[in-house]
């Protein structure tokens, strides 16, 4: 997209890597131009990346979601503003850059069809991780004494029969990489269709757009459909224009993350317990502790499961210059928006989240809409000397 595409241009535009989510597509990149602040945990206190520059689209503020989700096909030039210039124009906002977007505006001429499509695989990469195996995870376990400890409630012996039943799984060659599970090869591709005509004084564009991305986590995704109508009208005094977008987007999240995967010990089966499919080991460590149990990330995966979004989003964009003499200029733009969105998280009774809970308290489900309206605008006179010259 275009912020990938920016990163190898420009030095100071930096996009973090976010080691947490990875390549997860339902997740925004932490985008900066000026550097990062000091403080950390902001963006949990505030909902919002307080280092995120300033974007406009087209003369309009647009959040970073927009921007990730426009179409490359329709960007016809990308300016980043990043010192005192921009806090003159933009005010206080842009204290963190600006990045200013212009779209293809209509061409004069005949009518003109125009379509781009692209295939993007994305295959995970596991070859940075240099994760123990089942011998050298259990033989760590032993160095840093934790089968040698003695306490009241975790007698010795309780320690050792653990132990050695680990070992008997390690040295029958019960070696499992838990890396790879949950994991595919995604494709992406996109598609834009664009149709633009008009004559000397009133130009049109017409575009429809879909992108498909499938996150490299099993069952999760995001698809965006989208459409936009631009008209502009321009005379020697007077210019008309009007921008009006359309976007759907469908959203799913993996049921099971990778940090889960992660976590598993080598020295696990994969093959599922017909006694207790959920877990991949039950133990008790003293006569009064609590019963300690290894939840199995691939059975909870199987299980049904739901945690997705649907939103749709508005905007329409009218912009108005005329210029009644030579060196003056009317100017005034209101920007009218509105969203609607729905997320649903569905957890399976069956879940080993439960397995303390009551039974009839068990499993969850939620359902959250939300919807909303902004406006903006503003009106500017300007004036200067050979001004239409300029």
């Amino acid at each position: 997209n275009i912020l990938q595409s920016l990163k190898t241009l420009d030095p100071s535009f930096r996009i973090t890597p976010n080691n947490q989510f990875g390549s997860d597509p339902n997740k925004l990149p932490d985008v900066n131009i000026r550097g990062k602040s000091s403080f950390s945990n902001i963006e949990s206190e505030w909902g919002d990346d307080p280092n995120r520059p300033l974007f406009i689209l087209d003369g309009f503020e647009v959040d970073l979601q927009t921007v990730v989700d426009l179409s490359m096909d329709r960007i016809a030039s990308v300016s980043i503003l990043k010192d005192a210039a921009s806090t003159a124009m933009y005010g206080s906002r842009a204290a963190n850059g600006v990045m200013v977007i212009e779209t293809v505006k209509p061409q004069s001429g005949k009518l003109q069809f125009t379509y781009n499509g692209t295939l993007n695989i994305d295959m995970p990469d596991l070859t940075d991780y240099n994760m123990m195996n089942a011998r050298e995870k259990l033989a760590f376990e032993v160095a840093s004494g934790f089968y040698d400890k003695e306490t009241t409630n975790a007698p010795l012996l309780l320690r050792q029969e653990l132990y050695n039943k680990r070992l008997a799984e390690v040295e029958s060659g019960v070696d499992s990489y838990w890396l790879s599970e949950g994991l595919r090869t995604g494709l992406t591709h996109k598609h834009n269709l664009r149709v633009t005509g008009g004559d000397k004084a009133m130009y049109y564009s017409f575009g429809l757009n879909y992108s498909g991305n499938q996150g490299v986590m099993e069952k999760s995704g995001r698809d965006v459909l989208g459409g936009n109508i631009n008209l502009m009208y321009r005379t020697d005094k007077l210019q008309l224009s009007n921008d009006f977008t359309l976007s759907y987007t469908e959203s799913d999240n993996a049921p099971v993350a990778f940090s889960q995967y992660a976590r598993v010990n080598p020295y696990y089966k994969k093959e599922i317990n017909p006694d207790h499919p959920e877990y991949l080991e039950i133990y008790e460590l003293g006569v009064t502790s609590t019963v300690r149990k290894v939840a199995n990330p691939l059975y909870n995966a199987s299980l049904n499961y739901k945690n997705g979004s649907k939103n749709t989003n508005l905007r329409n964009n009218f912009r108005i210059e005329y210029r009644p003499v030579n060196g003056l200029k009317l100017a005034g733009k209101i920007s009218i928006s509105k969203s609607e969105g729905k997320t649903e998280n569905f957890k399976s009774p069956k879940h080993t989240d439960f397995a303390n809970t009551p039974q009839f308290e068990r499993g969850s489900y939620s359902k959250s809409t939300s919807s909303g309206m902004s406006y903006s605008g503003d009106v500017s006179v300007t004036y200067g000397k050979n001004f239409n010259e300029a």
